[in-house]
């Protein structure tokens, strides 16, 4: 019965109002780590070892910081609706949905983390990004380089899962 009712919501654009989107990325998280005990981690080698647990803890906040990086997003004109956007250390969906409320669609938006409880965030190493080479037009690694011992293999990722015509944004 839940589960439908954030079905239901889930089709509204909650994400063009940033309390609207806090309250909906607040709801979803508390929904899928306490209810469906989804919350998952992954250990990096190249990591720093105290990421995870600092990051799991701050997991059902949204920081607005990353909008220092988004919103710039919505106005490159290379990009559009269509574009594939890649948010590396999302923590939670909020910088997902921002960008759905800015104008991306949200099945082309994946976020990247050491820690996920959700369907839209890939459990993954920002050192060993699991996509193609190519995969997105735009790249977001906010807050993120400062947890990496090796932030050069990182950016490499980046570099390479971007596609050459819109290098990774860091």
């Amino acid at each position: 019965m839940a589960f439908a009712v954030f079905r239901r919501l889930g089709r509204i654009n909650l994400a063009s109002e940033p309390t609207l989107r806090y309250i909906w990325v607040r709801l979803r998280a508390i929904f899928f780590i306490r209810v469906l005990r989804r919350l998952r981690t992954k250990d990096s080698k190249d990591a720093v070892r105290a990421n995870v647990s600092h990051n799991i803890k701050s997991i059902y906040w949204a920081n607005n910081r990353m909008h220092l990086l988004l919103y710039p997003l919505s106005v490159i004109e290379t990009l559009g609706p269509d574009s594939r956007i890649l948010v590396v250390g999302p923590r939670n969906e909020n910088d997902l949905y921002t960008l759905s409320g800015l104008g991306f669609k949200l099945k082309n938006v994946t976020g990247l983390d050491l820690i996920s409880y959700s369907p839209r965030i890939i459990l993954g190493d920002m050192h060993d990004i699991p996509f193609p080479t190519g995969t997105f037009d735009a790249i977001v690694c906010g807050w993120t380089l400062s947890y990496s011992t090796d932030p050069q293999k990182a950016a490499n990722e980046l570099a390479r899962v971007g596609t050459p015509a819109f290098p990774a944004l860091a």
